[in-house]
Order: structure tokens, then sequence, then C-alpha cells
């Protein structure tokens, strides 16, 4: 935890809280605010982005600098929200928020977007990531155990606005440099909107523009969703302010401090794969890293019973993309046996482990005839905890597959991560315990390989340097807490050039084709 003078725990928890997302939209022409709905874009932003967070949802409206209402609850967003409420708000500006929290951070207090009344300036506030630390509210008796730092900084707002600041901006702007950690935020105070992101921009934030409407939205899919086009990406450290007179950028901390450090699991796992991060498709870069694994980790050769037929297939929804691009770079054949149950989500944003196998033993149902009696290569994005990957290996298996060939599009996540992603321990990492061969064996796979961090950083196309990597190398872009236990170094063998396999050679089928990159 990073020390300092004023500063403390934004959290009392080694886990991180908050993977979500945030929407804003604002009215430029408020004669016509009835007619805008910026409550209804609102909450079509929110159901795009519901990957990003299923516990709860919530959207604040206001107009004229006061609070019109406010609808949020438990749950996923056309749960939570009934629409004949959030047609009924009113008001130029609206803010909402989809969250994911951990075991502890599920009470009502915690839904947002989160409000404040301080004499005649309300304001409301919707967060994205999680904060490392922060200043100690002074007066911080109305924060319960287990608050949210989303709540702590709603607090430290208002005790800035009943201190004496000029306005809500200035309030704003002198809190920023003391917060660390990863954030997206999207705030109102009734009559402007504002978009911000932090110094490292390790949580996505981008800028839309539809008819009389400002927008920001945590990704680009959700921007079409609210009739907006996309303007351009907030950049890491700047604070957008958008009102009636247009939008201008504010810049609250010191340059040094500013650098491009986006979470490179946005591109490997979390986001859309219809969107865009720093102007490259999601989709193609998943795709390439999928291609690209095919070459570093292909097919060993089949030296028993060469006959028997292959099929390539992903985990769905999020690894579609990387099993794409390995059949294609393959020329193996490519299928989708597993068909997701679109009554669960997905069970790595579920809190306790439990709930995580629960989830992961009927989150895909199969279709056994096309898999009988195959090879089958599993691509999937990533590999956590492994949950899902062993309940899908024993479906298979039971399913009747000849072999189960497991391919990881991106590096072992050997770290936890403090700065919004539900990760808290050394212990919870399958790849920061256990050797290669022991995590192949415990998933019940006859191969596994991963991509190297290079490749996969080949296969997003921008430099290095620009993205935080902190669960895949330890290196992190800010201070980050202590983890408690063994480090992965110690225990972690290093992963050979070639496939961890139990029989099978470690030779290269001969594939049948080469094909090209799809086209944008």
């Amino acid at each position: 935890m990073p020390s300092g003078q004023g500063l403390v725990p934004s959290d009392g928890h080694a886990r991180p809280r908050d993977a979500c997302g945030v929407v804003g939209v604002l009215a430029t022409a408020p004669a016509r605010a009835a007619d805008t709905g910026v409550a209804a874009r609102a909450y079509q932003g929110l159901a795009a982005l519901q990957h990003r967070g299923d516990q709860s949802a919530g959207i604040a409206a206001g107009a004229a600098g006061r609070r019109t209402g406010r609808v949020a609850g438990p749950g996923p967003v056309r749960e939570a929200l009934a629409r004949a409420d959030v047609d009924a708000l009113r008001g130029d500006v609206a803010v909402g928020h989809v969250r994911y929290a951990t075991a502890g951070g599920l009470g009502t207090a915690n839904i947002q977007p989160i409000e404040r009344q301080v004499g005649g300036v309300w304001f409301a506030l919707a967060h994205n990531g999680n904060l490392v630390a922060a200043p100690q509210p002074a007066d911080g008796s109305d924060l319960e155990p287990g608050a949210s730092d989303s709540l702590t900084v709603a607090t430290l707002l208002a005790e800035a606005l009943a201190g004496g600041a000029s306005s809500f901006e200035q309030a704003l702007c002198d809190l920023l440099p003391k917060l660390t950690g990863a954030y997206s935020f999207v705030l109102t105070d009734g009559r402007s909107l504002y978009g911000l992101r932090d110094p490292k921009g390790l949580r996505p934030l981008c800028l839309g523009r539809g008819g009389d409407a400002w927008v920001f939205a945590s990704e680009t899919p959700a921007l079409m969703e609210m009739d907006a086009d996309f303007v351009r990406e907030v950049e890491p450290g700047e604070l957008v302010v958008a009102d009636a007179s247009g939008i201008r950028s504010v810049r609250p901390f010191p340059p040094e401090s500013v650098e491009h450090r986006l979470c490179l699991f946005e591109f490997v796992y979390f986001s859309r794969p219809d969107g865009d991060l720093y102007d490259r498709s999601v989709y193609l870069t998943r795709w390439r890293a999928g291609a690209a694994l095919a070459v570093h980790a292909p097919l060993p050769l089949d030296e028993t019973r060469p006959e028997r037929e292959v099929l390539v297939l992903p985990l769905p929804d999020s690894a579609i993309p990387a099993a794409e691009g390995y059949a294609a770079r393959s020329g193996l054949p490519y299928g989708e046996p597993l068909v997701r149950n679109r009554e669960h989500g997905r069970s790595f944003l579920a809190a306790a482990q439990g709930e995580r196998e629960r989830r992961a033993a009927s989150k895909f149902r199969l279709i056994p005839e096309l898999v009988r009696g195959k090879r089958l290569v599993v691509v999937d994005d990533s590999l956590v905890r492994g949950t899902t990957t062993r309940a899908v290996t024993a479906q298979l298996r039971a399913a009747g597959a000849a072999e189960v060939h497991l391919r990881i599009a991106s590096p072992p996540w050997r770290w936890p991560c403090p700065l919004g992603i539900d990760v808290g321990s050394h212990g919870e990492l399958a790849a920061a315990t256990s050797t290669l061969s022991a995590i192949r064996d415990e998933l019940g796979v006859d191969s596994l390989n991963y991509l190297p961090l290079d490749q996969l950083l080949d296969a997003v196309g921008a430099p290095a340097g620009q993205f935080c990597t902190g669960c895949l190398t330890g290196d992190y872009p800010v201070r980050v807490p202590t983890v408690p236990g063994q480090r992965p170094d110690d225990v972690l063998v290093p992963a050979p050039a070639g496939c961890v396999s139990r029989t099978v050679a470690h030779r290269t089928a001969n594939h049948r084709s080469i094909r090209k990159e799809p086209q944008r």
C-alpha cells in the first residue's frame, strides 16, 4: 500500500473492488431537455457495457444545477433499471454506471452513481477502476465498513465544496492529484458533464458526439448505442468538461506524472471485440494474437492415428477472434461446439470461488457430435484461475473428445492486480503457484501453451511502453499494495519454447494452408 503524509488505503481488503462501466450524456439544447431522453440514452449505453459488471446498475440525472432523479438497483441493467422509471427521468444531463464488486462490497450504499448535496451544489459520480490510496476524509463517520473507494472520493469532493471550493470543477481539480490508482470518472453537477482518466490512463474512456449531445463511455460500442459518433479517447491525465458552450480540456496533473499505460487486458479480454482502443480494432488484435499463437504453439503431429479429425474451437465469447485467427493461420478446421448459456454472466466476474465454479459448470452447452473422436485445439484468451477451463475440459472429455490441447492467446498471469481486476493474491493464480506441467495436469488437457508477451504486443501494434503489464510481469505503473505470501518468481518454472504435452511429439503438423488477416 502506498504510504505518505495523509494517505490511507482506500480499501481494507487486499482484493480490488471495482471493474465497471461508465457513461454520461449532456444535451446541449436545454430547452429541448424533455425530448432529448438523456437518461434513455444512458440506459442504452449501460446495456452495451453489461459485460463490464452485472451486480448493480444506476442512472442519475440533473438539470440547471439541480438533481432531477435517480434510478438504481442490484443486478444487470434490464433487471436493476425499470425502463418506465428511466423514461420518466428528465434533465439535461445524466451519468450511468454498471458495477462489479468483490464479496463484502454489495451494499446498496455502494451502488453508483453516488450522489451528494452540499449547500446549493449537487453532484453525481460514476467510477471505473480501483484506488490504492486516497486522502483521509476529515469526517469519515458516514463511511460504513466495506464502503467503496468511490464513496471515499464522493466524500472528499463534498468536503472540498463544504470547505469553500470556488466551484465543483475546482474541487475536482484540487483532489485528483492526491489520488493513486486506476480510475476513469464520469461526473455531473447538473450543469456540466465531466469525463476524466487517471494520469496513467489505466482504464479506458472515450468521447462522442450525437446530434445535440456530448457523450462519454468506457467503450466505443456504447457510443453507437447512444446514437453518438466517436470523437476521440480522453487522454491520460485529462479532464474533459462538456457544457452548453462545447467542450474544453483541463490538465490537473503534473506533466511528468502523465503517460499512456492502458491495461493490456482491455485488448485481451475486457473490452468488446467490436470496439476500438488506441485507434486499433480489438477484434483484429485478438485475431492476430491467435494467428501468432498458431505459429508459436502448433498442434503436435498425430503419430498414433493421423487420420483423426481436428477441430479448433474457442471458449465463447471473448476468445472467438483468437480461435478464428489460430484456425486461419494453421489451416485447421474451425467450429463452435460450445454455446454460451446467456442466462449466466462471466464466471470471472463472480465474487466468490464457489459461485465461479457453479457458473462455470453451467456456462456452456456442448454439441457433442462436433467433438466426438476429434483432436481439439481449445483457444482461450487468458487463463487466470482455471475454473472455466477445468469445467469445459471435463465436458469435452465426457463427450468423447480424443485429445484436448489448450492454447492461451496471452502470457501466463502470474501477479495479482490491485488496480481494478478481481485477483487479489498469488494463490488465486494458476501460473503464479504451479509449473506449466502441473497446470496442464490440473486442467486435464493433453498439452498447454501461452502466447509470449512480445508477440501479444506485436498483435496489438502499439509500443510496449504504452501498457500496464503488471499482472504478467509484476511491473506496475504506480506503487501498489504489497500482497502477502510467496512471489511467483519463487515457484514458477519458466515455460519451455514448445508445448507442454503428455504423450504427443513436439513436431509441427503439416498444415494445409495459411490465410491472410481479415480486413476491417
